[in-house]
């Protein structure tokens, strides 16, 4: 199937994307801001749910006392693992996570807490995880691909798509478990391809081991994410596709394996039905324009980031109104090459592809995408703008492209006659190996523009924590006035302010290093002080010793209490809901 020239290159290549895939996601682990989300996650891998620290610091400031301030450090201090319940072990993050966050199952957040256990530092242990996980998706997206085509062509270029993909880069250095579930995505499908090529060779005692680990990978990648639920059902519209409308061995098989696995999970179940409040972010509806956009973009992320290309965030999820548009650039030289080449994929898939890869492709594909896509349209919100649920569907599109690549590089003119170009003697590419190849240069390239940025799209509410943050560092002693609501934000801008000390201090923290102490605890960001304040608090004097005071993310009663007691404001940062509290004589 392939040609000399591209079989004596295609393992050395392999070998250089899995070496830059890797290298990608397992350095500058602490270099991106630890976002909302990431800060939730290091409060449950510690044991703490965000109601219960959101009380506690609100009990503190509503002593009848003084009110007391806190330093960056106290916040954090909620990101190391609980005490009181030590013992417990990780009990205490299964606790925290069924009754504050029931979305997110414990399968990650405890192999987490075992890393926190002996790599004290929460960000570096919660981002490792994720990242040392991530790369178990290019074995199993291999494996999976073996086990669809039998073919090592295949194979190869699906793990080298997976290898420098951005969008898994991006998610493989986040404190959450969105690389775990594309590996449980990939294993299961792989397992349910085994199970069901092995179907007609064995008797039905014989076919107990292949269906029962398929059902054990659904009970564990339920637990990894319910987002993981939309591959089974997309495993499930692939056997009927498959059977067709009749009662078989392999239908019987299938859902006894699926009965198991739900019954292993009855208890989240249980737990989610009792404990979840909803997301009410995602029923926000975006503007017609932004929608179209974040569609395209959420196509376009696996193979190549546009966020390197612009100066402001991609995507604002509580608004619903993205302040960047592509403009003609972006959707002429990604979105439309991806898009065409998606296509022309699909094309040869359902022209080339035999046995049960062409079922198998399209529902792992469409299925999750459409379960998402549907009810945006039909009530309104933003679900399939979103890259992280469509982690799923990302596995198939993988399949999808690999499939049509390794034919076309292997010069196949079945896909589309009188579409090759001839490049050398003797070798055959097609157009669309030529437009796959740009592709890929194109989002490997934005992959490692974006390494070293301090943020990124996938950051959201965020997203420009560190601007927020070098603005505070330029006071000598700042006071942040939040509400006790934002606690759990002010945990992240504590970590940037920690990170990021003052450029005047930077020589003296690197001698304080040399010494063998640590920058985070030499850091000029511990000089900065909150004052936690409840709705509709306004504070009638500030604590006195403070150069420059300013507010984060304000409530409304606040900004108009002090305006009206002669107190003048100024927006420093905009998107960033930074406002400083002027003095009455300037």
């Amino acid at each position: 199937m392939v040609s000399r020239f591209a079989s004596r290159l295609a393992i050395p290549i392999l070998i250089v994307l899995v070496a830059v895939g890797s290298t990608l996601r397992l350095t500058h682990l602490d270099g991106k801001v630890f976002w909302i989300d990431e800060v939730h996650s290091a409060l449950r891998i510690a044991g703490y749910g965000k109601e219960e620290v959101t009380q506690a610091l609100t009990d503190r400031v509503s002593a009848p006392r003084a009110p007391d301030l806190l330093r960056p450090t106290d916040l954090l201090a909620y990101w190391q693992p609980r005490r009181d319940r030590a013992p417990l072990g990780g009990v205490d993050v299964v606790v925290a996570l069924a009754t504050d966050n029931p979305q997110h199952p414990p399968a990650y957040y405890l192999l987490a807490r075992a890393v926190l256990a002996v790599w004290p530092d929460p960000i570096a242990a919660a981002r490792w995880t994720a990242a040392a996980l991530s790369l178990l998706a290019l074995p199993a997206i291999a494996w999976l691909a073996w086990e669809l085509f039998h073919s090592l062509p295949v194979a190869i270029v699906a793990t080298g798509l997976m290898a420098v993909s951005p969008v898994q880069i991006l998610y493989a250095q986040e404190a959450r478990e969105y690389s775990l579930l594309t590996v449980a995505v990939a294993v299961a499908s792989a397992l349910l391809l085994r199970a069901v090529r092995l179907e007609g060779r064995r008797k039905w005692r014989s076919a107990v081991v292949p269906w029962g680990l398929y059902g054990l990978s659904v009970a564990v990648g339920l637990y990894v994410h319910p987002l993981f639920a939309y591959g089974v059902l997309a495993h499930g519209v692939f056997m009927v596709w498959v059977n067709g409308l009749r009662w078989t061995p392999a239908i019987a098989q299938f859902l006894v394996a699926i009965a198991a696995a739900l019954a292993a999970y009855v208890p989240w179940i249980v737990v989610y039905l009792l404990h979840f409040d909803g997301m009410g972010w995602l029923s926000r509806s975006p503007e017609w324009g932004s929608l179209f956009q974040r569609w395209a973009l959420v196509l376009t992320v696996p193979f190549i980031d546009l966020q390197p290309f612009y100066g402001d965030r991609l995507v604002d999820v509580q608004t619903g109104r993205d302040a960047i548009a592509l403009g003609w650039g972006g959707w002429l030289l990604a979105v439309v090459p991806t898009v065409v080449l998606v296509a022309l994929s699909f094309f040869g898939l359902w022209v080339r592809a035999i046995g049960v890869a062409r079922p198998f492709i399209t529902c792992l594909t469409l299925v999750p995408w459409l379960c998402l896509w549907l009810p945006d349209l039909v009530d309104g919100g933003q679900r399939a703008t979103v890259a992280r649920f469509l982690m799923p569907a990302y596995v198939g599109l993988y399949l999808l492209v690999a499939f049509a690549v390794a034919h076309w590089l292997a010069g196949d003119r079945r896909y589309l006659s009188g579409t090759s170009l001839r490049i050398q003697r003797g070798f055959s590419v097609p157009w669309g190996g030529l437009l796959a190849l740009a592709i890929a240069i194109a989002g490997l390239g934005t992959a490692i523009a974006g390494h070293g940025s301090a943020t990124s799209w996938t950051k959201y509410s965020s997203y420009y924590e560190p601007e927020v943050a070098a603005i505070v560092q330029e006071a000598e002693q700042p006071l942040i006035l939040a509400a006790t609501d934002k606690a759990t934000r002010l945990m992240g801008l504590s970590a940037e302010l920690l990170r990021y000390p003052r450029e005047g201090q930077k020589t003296a923290n690197a001698q304080a290093n040399s010494q063998g102490n640590s920058r985070k605890s030499q850091g000029s960001g511990d000089r900065v002080r909150f004052l936690l304040l409840e709705k509709p608090y306004v504070p009638e004097q500030f604590p006195e010793g403070f150069d420059r005071i300013f507010l984060y993310q304000p409530y409304r009663e606040l900004m108009e209490g002090l305006q009206a007691a002669g107190w003048p404001l100024e927006v420093r940062h905009g998107p960033g809901q930074l406002v400083e509290v002027l003095r009455r004589d300037a």
